[in-house]
């Protein structure tokens, strides 16, 4: 057991009931920005990397200690998309899943959108090609397969915040 009380595994496990609702092709930035993008993986992987190693807690009580993740930190895709003055929120989805990230949260933390796990590509089990990861937030922030941020002026509904922990897996 970790000093929190979560069964420590050993690597992060499959879920083989979750999937993403359709085939990832590209990664949208859209909304209160100047500039609308749209990024493949390989448009991704030029963009400047950056590293984050932390345990993954899951809020169904395990963790899988020294995770390395590897990605574009979302401060940078804003800096190209330029938001807009009022844009306050982003709205990270795949699919019908969303959670709400708050400006504020997302220059003054460490968020990527993963690209890597523990130096190999991210593994479609696991998210891949791309995986919003929010530093100390709770698991249900890791969007697997994330496929839109859109920025908003005000928070959208966290259907991620819906879930039953009992039986879903981000």
């Amino acid at each position: 057991m970790s000093d929190t009380g979560d069964q420590v595994l050993d690597h992060l496990p499959v879920f083989s009931d979750v999937t993403p609702e359709s085939r990832w092709e590209r990664l949208r930035v859209q909304g209160l920005v100047e500039r609308p993008l749209e990024l493949d993986q390989e448009s991704l992987l030029a963009l400047a990397q950056q590293g984050i190693a932390e345990d993954f807690h899951c809020v169904e009580g395990w963790v899988v200690p020294d995770q390395k993740w590897e990605g574009v930190p979302v401060s940078t895709l804003l800096g190209l998309a330029r938001p807009l003055p009022e844009a306050e929120y982003l709205r990270f989805s795949s699919g019908s899943y969303n959670v709400s990230l708050s400006m504020e949260e997302v220059e003054s933390s460490s968020v990527i959108i993963a690209l890597r796990l523990n130096g190999e590509a991210l593994p479609h089990e696991h998210g891949g090609p791309c995986r919003l990861i929010a530093g100390a937030k709770e698991c249900n922030f890791s969007v697997k397969w994330v496929d839109l941020i859109e920025l908003t002026a005000t928070p959208v509904e966290d259907t991620g915040r819906l879930i039953d922990v009992s039986s879903s897996h981000p």
